[in-house]
């Protein structure tokens, strides 16, 4: 009769033990529950400030000279068709001229990015030559042929 209180009390010392031990894990858990839950509203403005920083808007510019392919001249009051890319496709940003240098600037005038930034396309015409297209133009030289 003595072993089986001793057993008795070796289970209820077993079993006192798991509750403690179930009770501290229950009191860890909650605590980092807790710890979240506080900390939520500040993950949420971190994210929200990641993700407007990863979204842009901007201007892409270029610039070229165009000449006359066969004598090297430079063709002035040519047109510079001006396109931007956008996620449903390119879009029409403008046109400009040529100076008497033969010089252009382009622009995509303000344009959203989303995950990439937008490319500047531009179509350079002038009546008597076959008209050109470049991408992202900075600083070339575009020679049209008659």
């Amino acid at each position: 009769m003595h072993l089986t209180s001793d057993r008795r009390k070796v289970q209820a010392a077993n079993s006192i033990g798991e509750s403690r031990t179930c009770h501290s894990q229950t009191v860890e858990t909650n605590a980092k529950n807790g710890f979240m839950k506080e900390n939520f509203n500040a993950y949420l403005i971190l994210l929200l400030v990641l993700l407007s920083t990863t979204s842009c808007e901007s201007i892409v510019e270029g610039n070229g000279h165009v000449y006359s392919y066969e004598d090297k001249t430079p063709i002035s009051g040519a047109t510079i068709e001006q396109y931007s890319t956008q996620r449903n496709g390119m879009k029409e940003q403008g046109h400009t001229f040529t100076d008497e240098n033969g010089y252009f600037e382009a622009t995509t005038g303000l344009v959203g990015c989303g995950t990439d930034c937008p490319d500047l396309y531009v179509i350079i015409k002038k009546e008597g030559y076959q008209s050109q297209q470049m991408e992202n133009p900075l600083g070339d030289t575009i020679f049209l042929k008659h």
